[in-house]
């Protein structure tokens, strides 16, 4: 499946650790934007690989709330990779970044996954509608019922000859 070119944020303090992860995402083909916070992102990001140290506790939630977002830091400890999931994050990677065809995989695999939970809540939206209309169509054939079938009738006659 041919995928077109995404933009990706990465979040993190200017530097070598910002400037290679970078890197390693414009190697598959993307678009990066480079920032050192998560405020004035472009309209058209995709997803988001943030440092942890660049982005507050608060500011979590209210980030994955927007975009798919991976988070690269350089704890290895359990408790740290629980609430990174816990506020919803897509993945954790700790850092040094070792393999970035890994990174690459990962941010192609929850692009396609938020892809697909969009289109799934436009489908969502649209059976809501065709289920609406439906249920409009059944009462009206329930009310012609109870009046002994005269708006059929009627219909019938008004049809093609």
């Amino acid at each position: 499946m041919a995928h077109t070119k995404q933009l990706i944020a990465v979040i993190d303090e200017p530097g070598h650790e910002r400037d290679a992860l970078a890197e390693a995402i414009t190697c598959d083909g993307m678009w990066v934007y480079a920032a050192d916070n998560i405020e004035h992102l472009p309209a058209d990001t995709a997803l988001i690989v943030a440092h942890a140290r660049a982005v507050s506790r608060q500011q979590w939630s209210q980030l994955t709330r927007r975009l798919p977002t991976l988070v690269v830091s350089d704890s290895r400890q359990d408790a740290d990779l629980i609430k990174a999931v816990d506020v919803g994050l897509v993945d954790y990677i700790v850092h040094p970044l070792r393999h970035a065809e890994l990174l690459r995989r990962m941010i192609r695999k929850a692009i396609e996954l938020n892809d697909l939970a969009l289109e799934r809540e436009r489908d969502h939206a649209r059976l809501a509608e065709l289920n609406e209309s439906l249920e409009t169509h059944l009462a009206l054939l329930r009310m012609d019922q109870q009046s002994g079938g005269i708006f059929s009738g009627v219909c019938y006659r008004c049809g093609p000859k």
